[in-house]
């Protein structure tokens, strides 16, 4: 049985790096393979399936997207059986929930070393642009790797290498973060935050800026004087530059990515506006809208709108809290426990995926999308499993 387990997270591990270096599976093609191979092993463990997993199961693994698939060829809005498909088989990796509610800890774990990988590769990538950009092109689909430059205000970010999943190192760094520091920690963690830097997206420079002010302040806790000095930094900080990194950074009007993204929400609204019944009841998985950026399009960065245009409004906040919230509240169900305490580390960083993230990039209904939401919602659930209230000592205390 042991060994059982041990194949079971080889080929979990095997997943794991199959949907974090290759997402669109144009490298190694693997993804569906070690699904499947993960699938069947867990499947062999199983004994027996807690309801309440079962249940969300069929919700968000079954019932949402076959309804999605149906409203989408009944509605027929620029409908695509091929984009539909492919949501149906994103979804379809939800079904891993079913195998994997035991080992939420250890998938966790693996998840999050493994999303280390991005550092190397994008710094990598970063010193081959100029040179042999066009060999590191030719490797790297455009639908893994976008190669550009960034301005933000004064700062010139050039080059950019945004690698597709690079928002997933936020859970590597998290967990490095929660750990005792050595040097080769401290050395990853600068690699880490400079291989978000050089994505030139301001979700991933944004959320591992508040990542590791967060664990600077667990860090913290236990000394008064170092603590009190920290308030009034972040304080002055708040005064003297946030208003200016808001303007030139977070807002800027003449950035193209925020103007772009703008004008997609105008796009929502004005489709809405000529469709109420599909802003009330969606238009379903495979459903189509016409931009006045890019014609007719089937996947846009706005996630929480495609949401809404996909399920209707009315359905939407269902299919959120779903796809969400459930791991949320079983790690707020069991947030005093020593359980949680070891898994903070992965509700620390799926909060900042959720929140800073996903509003801005499709990583919600994908593949990788739902591979994270299986590790969240196996880990939370296994921490709620587990709870106790025994006193512990970490950096959390």
């Amino acid at each position: 049985n042991i060994n059982m387990i041990n194949l079971y997270l080889f080929f979990f591990f095997c997943l794991s790096f199959s949907v974090i270096v290759d997402p669109g599976g144009n490298l190694l093609g693997l993804k569906e393979f070690f699904f499947f191979l993960t699938f069947i092993s867990g499947l062999v463990l199983v004994k027996r399936i807690p309801s309440v997993i079962m249940v969300i199961y069929i919700f968000i693994g079954l019932l949402f997207p076959v309804y999605g698939l149906l409203l989408g060829c009944i509605v027929g809005e620029y409908f695509s059986i091929e984009y539909g498909m492919m949501y149906l088989k994103a979804f379809l990796f939800i079904s891993l929930i079913l195998v994997s509610f035991e080992y939420g800890m250890s998938i966790g774990r693996i998840f999050s070393i493994t999303s280390l990988l991005i550092i190397p590769i994008t710094l990598i990538l970063w010193c081959l642009v100029g040179e042999f950009s066009e060999m590191a092109s030719k490797a790297y689909p455009r639908d893994i790797v976008v190669i550009s430059r960034r301005s933000f205000g004064p700062l010139l970010i050039d080059p950019c290498i945004f690698y597709k999943t690079s928002p997933l190192l936020l859970f590597g760094l998290s967990y490095l973060c929660s750990k005792k520091q050595n040097i080769l920690t401290g050395v990853l963690l600068v690699a880490g935050f400079l291989a978000m830097f050089v994505s030139g997206t301001r979700a991933n420079l944004f959320s591992v800026v508040l990542l590791y002010i967060y664990f600077f302040w667990v860090r913290l806790k236990k000394h008064a004087g170092l603590k009190r000095l920290f308030i009034i930094g972040i304080f002055l900080f708040g005064i003297l530059l946030l208003p200016y990194l808001m303007n030139e950074v977070f807002f800027n009007d003449n950035e193209p990515s925020l103007d772009t993204k703008t004008q997609l929400i105008d796009s929502y609204i004005q489709y809405w506006n000529n469709n109420t019944l599909l802003f009330l009841f969606g238009s379903g998985l495979g459903s189509g809208i016409p931009t006045d950026v890019r014609g007719i399009e089937y996947l846009l960065e706005p996630t929480y709108f495609e949401l809404i245009r996909f399920w209707g409004v009315i359905l939407a906040p269902v299919t959120f809290s779903f796809l969400l919230f459930v791991p949320f509240f079983f790690f707020y169900m069991s947030h005093k426990s020593s359980a949680f305490v070891n898994g903070k580390y992965l509700f620390v960083a799926y909060l900042l995926y959720v929140f800073i993230e996903i509003p801005s990039n499709p990583l919600l209904m994908s593949s990788t999308g739902m591979i994270v939401y299986v590790v969240a919602l196996s880990s939370s659930f296994q921490i709620y499993q587990n709870k106790s209230k025994l006193k512990y000592s970490s950096i959390y205390d």
